[in-house]
């Protein structure tokens, strides 16, 4: 068993040899074969099964996603002895039946070595290199899949563990952005002006924020907030919309090139207590952004109370991994 994002959603799936959960607890999939003419059962379809080590990475780096290899230890009673396959689908991409067990693996660092037999097969040798590296890259650990499958070695059998973005001796490391790593809660603040809505968004796909006032006691007339955001990823796509027009209005918005300028006015005859959300901020990550993490920050929080008087009131901001 191991743990990957598979369809990309910012959240961890488990793998479970031949099936995979979604972070909600329910089933993607379970993968599934034609026996073969010479097996036990020739022409049933039967899941793939289980074996002893599994490797959910980005092994093609030709193929968009990840993908999982796996060997398989039921013999001539499964569909396969080895199979590689879609990790966010099932599908298999390749894979053969064998007839005998093939339920192990074997696995070192992301340095190669070279793993050979004795003539009597009594005895592996392992040998490795010595050279010194001329790559410089991020620590492993830096990236959340590879975190999440070190959190679960403590869980049945250990299996090797992969970094999300295809780690191999052409990669080109000066394009892996894995320290733009997000971490939940980070740069929020205890009060004032809070945003709030989903973590992962894909390329040309829209996402809702919410804006809202957290445990402050300010008396609110009028409000002038600054938003800003990454222009090259994103984009400010609808305008403001009130989420109770019984509290708040929003009077009036200006846009500029990675900043929106919102006015709301309170509609209520209470000046205090306006906690909870009160606007929808509508963004749309631009198909050509790259994979990252971007900011969206409420970079300037102008309060007007009833008297006339205004004051600045701190922000947060909200952290979105496009991917």
């Amino acid at each position: 068993m191991t743990v990957a994002d598979v369809d990309f959603d910012g959240k961890q799936e488990i793998i479970y040899a031949a099936s995979t959960i979604d972070d909600d607890g329910t089933v993607m999939y379970n993968s599934s074969g034609v026996m073969p003419a010479e097996s036990a059962a020739p022409g049933e379809i039967r899941r793939i099964g289980h074996g002893d080590t599994l490797h959910v990475a980005d092994i093609d780096p030709d193929r968009a996603g990840l993908e999982i290899f796996m060997v398989h230890e039921g013999a001539s009673s499964v569909p396969y002895g080895y199979t590689m396959r879609d990790a966010k689908t099932g599908e298999i991409i390749y894979g053969a039946y064998i007839g005998k067990d093939t339920g192990r693996g074997m696995i070192g660092d992301w340095r190669e070595e070279l793993i050979i037999r004795t003539a009597d097969s009594s005895a592996l040798r392992i040998f490795e290199s010595t050279s010194v590296t001329d790559h410089k890259l991020h620590t492993l650990m830096h990236d959340a899949q590879y975190r999440a499958q070190v959190a679960g070695q403590q869980t049945v059998y250990n299996q090797p563990d992969y970094t999300s973005y295809y780690f191999a001796g052409d990669t080109d490391f000066s394009q892996v952005k894995v320290l733009d790593f997000w971490t939940p809660l980070v740069k929020q603040a205890s009060s004032g002006g809070m945003l709030s809505g989903p973590h992962a968004v894909a390329p040309g796909k829209r996402f809702d924020l919410n804006y809202s006032l957290k445990t402050t006691q300010s008396d609110v007339a009028v409000q002038d907030i600054t938003i800003s955001y990454d222009a090259n990823k994103l984009e400010f796509i609808a305008p403001p919309i009130s989420k109770d027009v019984k509290k708040i209005m929003v009077t009036s918005y200006e846009e500029m090139p990675g900043k929106v300028r919102i006015w709301i006015a309170n509609s209520s005859d209470k000046h205090k207590d306006l906690n909870g959300n009160l606007i929808k901020l509508s963004f749309q990550a631009k198909q050509t952004a790259e994979p990252g993490v971007t900011s969206i920050a409420i970079s300037k929080l102008v309060n007007t109370n009833s008297l006339g008087e205004e004051s600045l009131l701190s922000g947060s901001s909200h952290e979105v991994q496009i991917k």
